[in-house]
């Protein structure tokens, strides 16, 4: 790796981790349940246990699934211990900042697949400050730890279809991820058959010689680089084609070890689901899909193996294409006028798979991002001439169609905007090998120009990165000081079960272990008049079962959007239900401008 390469991708890994770290100057608290990681984390510092103690010996939080997949809390606990660093800041700084190397991960994957420095770090350039991957993996959630793990098990899987040995890091790193985050290890998992499809498509012969070096054949590349107008053209191709042919470009004997690899992984996750994480296979998996334990267990393994024995029946050789300037901007052209599209339709009709509306500042807001995504057009053309480029493609098209079907079904559990930090990796090397193909092929004359357009374009994506509360249709991430402060002031003088939002439910009961509503008192907070919200005051549901409210906190924030469920937008609050909290029943006990605390009267 060259020096100048070497400093850069340095550059992007320090860029990466002050972009993760960047919303703790505005918050004291970043992350909505980052409260419940604190107290999943503190409580295996403590006495070693995957949760809290309570009298039922039950997790009494929101998220059900948080104390089964526990390498988050056992990474921050184990480091505070050694490290004499407070349990806080090793959440709020150490998995973030572990995330961050997800920049690497992109990097080492493109690199693997182009085989160039400078596509691969436009990749890593633009992944690292895209919206999607990067908002999602700021805060201690458990997938900000599993990115990495998810990124770097795809590369080795990548190289280990031309060296075996590199299962075992493969191996490792899969295994990892089982306890770490279910939802990483199932797009992980389709991440594979997206790979391994393509290997047995495109790249597989069984009766041809054994698989060549990964680079692409001298002569179809001086081929490539030589081309300057049609004149040549059916030369050129049937240049390209007798290269490929002779040095055996599609040629890779594929076997069914990635078949029994895959297999194997989904069948060691299912064990621990089924075993270590009973409750939450119970709770979400088993009642979500109403199967028998057996069949959610052998079920995944068969459909992997029926999967990959279909596929391998098809064989496709995927064209050479050629880059036609005026052709090439006037398919960007249409992708940036459909990708605004899509965003004004989400404007319109909201989120798909969900109800949540989102406001038409967001058109402007993701232009830059849009406009960088538009390379994937030439990038998915030029990736055919990659050896391993269509298994990028097959990647992106699994996630893509589990989208969809998600979108369709409108899941609660594969929610479909959860798929978007997955999606955008595939999408980001497309759009670094799209970059470079437009900068090589096409600007030879203004290079120079090109690279400070580039340069510029891919830093204003960072305008989206981090969404305001009203852009995210009232929901909010961060918690302020002042929020804080009110927390703090709860754990010294209140019990009982407290009506809030979602965010201030996690910091209630992870930093004040104190019961809270989280998505269950909507008419509490909404209801202008006593009759909506009567009944809920005298039994809501919570986590931790039916309970009366005796408390409740509002804030500034809430005000502007109440986050309850997290497929649904959150609603602001009417002038009449903020000023109901000043007649009976509600008797106000504090107030610092912008937070308040009220207890519910008796009777």
């Amino acid at each position: 790796m060259k020096r100048w390469v070497k400093m850069t991708l340095i550059g992007l890994i320090l860029l990466s981790v002050l972009v993760h770290l960047y919303p703790l100057n505005n918050y004291a608290i970043w992350g909505s349940d980052t409260g419940e990681y604190y107290a999943l984390s503190e409580a295996a510092a403590e006495d070693g246990r995957p949760w809290p103690a309570s009298d039922r010996g039950e997790y009494e939080g929101w998220g059900h699934a948080y104390p089964f997949f526990p390498s988050t809390y056992l990474m921050a606990s184990g480091f505070s211990s050694v490290a004499d660093v407070p349990l806080l800041d090793c959440l709020l700084l150490l998995i973030p900042a572990l995330a961050a190397l997800s920049t690497i991960a992109v990097f080492l994957i493109s690199r693997r697949v182009i085989g160039l420095d400078t596509p691969a770090l436009a990749a890593a350039a633009f992944v690292t400050l895209a919206m999607p991957r990067t908002y999602a993996t700021s805060h201690p959630m458990m997938g900000a730890l599993a990115d990495p793990i998810y990124l770097f098990a795809i590369f080795f899987f990548l190289k280990s279809y031309d060296d075996r040995r590199n299962l075992l890091p493969a191996a490792i790193l899969t295994a990892a991820l089982i306890p770490t985050h279910h939802l990483s290890f199932y797009f992980l998992v389709i991440s594979f058959l997206g790979i391994a499809a393509a290997m047995r498509v495109i790249y597989s012969d069984r009766y041809l010689s054994p698989p060549p070096e990964r680079t692409p054949p001298k002569e179809f590349m001086a081929a490539i680089k030589d081309l300057k107008d049609s004149v040549n053209r059916e030369t050129i191709v049937d240049m390209t084609r007798d290269a490929r042919r002779k040095e055996g470009f599609f040629r890779r004997e594929i076997e069914w070890w990635d078949a029994v690899f895959i297999s194997c992984a989904v069948l060691a996750n299912m064990l621990y689901w089924t075993l270590a994480a009973e409750p939450f296979f119970n709770n979400v998996v088993s009642a979500t899909v109403g199967l028998s334990v057996v069949l959610l267990v052998l079920g995944p393994v068969i459909s992997v193996l029926l999967f990959l024995l279909i596929v391998g029946r098809f064989r496709y050789r995927p064209k050479i294409a050629f880059f036609d300037r005026k052709a090439l901007f006037g398919v960007q052209f249409l992708i940036f006028i459909g990708a605004l599209a899509v965003l004004s339709y989400i404007v319109v009709v909201g989120v798909p798979g969900t109800s949540i509306d989102i406001g038409p500042v967001i058109i402007p807001l993701f232009m830059p991002f849009v406009a960088v995504i538009t390379f994937m057009t030439p990038g998915t053309m030029a990736a055919r001439r990659y050896r391993d480029g269509m298994a990028i493609f097959f990647w992106a098209l699994m996630i893509t169609g589990s989208l969809l079907l998600a979108s369709a079904t409108k899941s609660t559990v594969l929610i479909p905007y959860r798929h978007t930090q997955y999606l955008i990796v595939p999408l980001g090397i497309f759009c670094g090998l799209g970059l470079w193909v437009v900068y090589s092929n096409i600007w030879n004359d203004k290079r120079g120009l090109f690279t400070i357009f580039i340069v510029i374009l891919i830093a204003m994506t960072s305008i989206s990165t981090y969404p305001s509360q009203e852009v995210m249709s009232g929901f909010e991430e961060g918690t302020s000081e002042d929020d804080m402060k009110a927390v703090i002031w709860s754990r010294d003088h209140i019990d009982g079960t407290v009506a809030t939002d979602h965010r201030l439910s996690s910091m209630l009961f992870g930093f004040g272990g104190i019961n809270a509503t989280w998505d269950y008192a909507y008419n509490t907070i909404h209801g202008e008049n006593i009759t909506e919200f009567q009944d809920e005051l005298e039994e809501v549901q919570t986590p931790s079962g039916k309970r009366p409210i005796d408390f409740v906190l509002i804030t500034g924030t809430m005000e502007k959007g109440v986050a309850l469920l997290q497929w649904e937008s959150a609603e602001p609050m009417s002038k009449e239900a903020i000023d109901k909290f000043d007649e009976p029943p509600f008797i106000q006990l504090y107030d610092d401008g912008s937070t308040r605390i009220y207890a519910v009267a008796e009777g």
